[in-house]
């Protein structure tokens, strides 16, 4: 059987600390050193083929990435909206963007979007200042309901890790049957197509400390 589920997800966090660079290196395992800056959102689609429990899914991931800039913020608050997962990135080198991520960017996804579930990305790791890594490890010793994923853009499999994470939480909630907020389903036996309706209100919470 092949079941397609469709998410969508939003990347947030500080100007430059690699929100694009992230999605490029899952979509194109591409890693470039300079881009220029987003301005309003960036749109990419990958698909994710898992075989599971005698079943096929194809998890179409669709990635938002937003500017991080100030200006742009009463644009890219509008496409918040719908999201299954919030990436709230941040830069493990830059103890201002670890903070902005943990208190600012925190309290603006918790007063726009309540459904969402909230993924946390310390990237640039292999450059880690040590006042932010022992800053991150207090954060994440106080607040174990976390879900956190360190990356490097050097390491394509710590980016990987992200969103198979995902992939893997949808199928779980699929078999479940509470698929996340905005999260939509079909399912495809032989040429006859089932479309299974979800209920957009339903309130998901979920827990890891990765």
């Amino acid at each position: 059987m092949l079941i397609e589920l469709t998410s969508k997800i939003v990347l947030v966090g500080d100007v430059a600390v690699g929100k694009t660079s992230i999605a490029k290196k899952y979509i194109y395992n591409e890693h470039t050193i300079k881009h220029l800056m987003t301005i309003g959102v960036d749109y990419f689609v990958k698909n994710n083929i898992i075989n599971k429990d005698k079943n096929q899914y194809n998890i179409r991931l669709q990635l938002w990435d937003t500017a991080g800039m100030e200006k742009f913020r009463s644009i890219t608050k509008m496409y918040y909206m719908g999201a299954s997962y919030i990436i709230i990135a941040f830069d493990m080198s830059n103890m201002d963007s670890f903070l902005n991520a943990t208190t600012n960017w925190e309290q603006i996804i918790h007063n726009t979007i309540q459904y969402s579930i909230i993924i946390y990305v310390g990237n640039k790791y292999d450059i880690a200042n040590k006042k932010v890594l022992d800053a991150v490890n207090i954060w994440l010793s106080q607040n174990k309901h976390i879900i956190f994923f360190k990356t490097s853009l050097n390491d394509i499999e710590t980016i990987n890790n992200i969103f198979n994470y995902i992939s893997n939480d949808i199928i779980n909630h699929y078999n479940n049957n509470t698929l996340p907020y905005g999260t939509t389903s079909s399912t495809h036996i032989s040429t006859n197509i089932h479309k299974k309706n979800i209920e957009q209100d339903d309130k998901i919470s979920s827990s890891c400390w990765c």
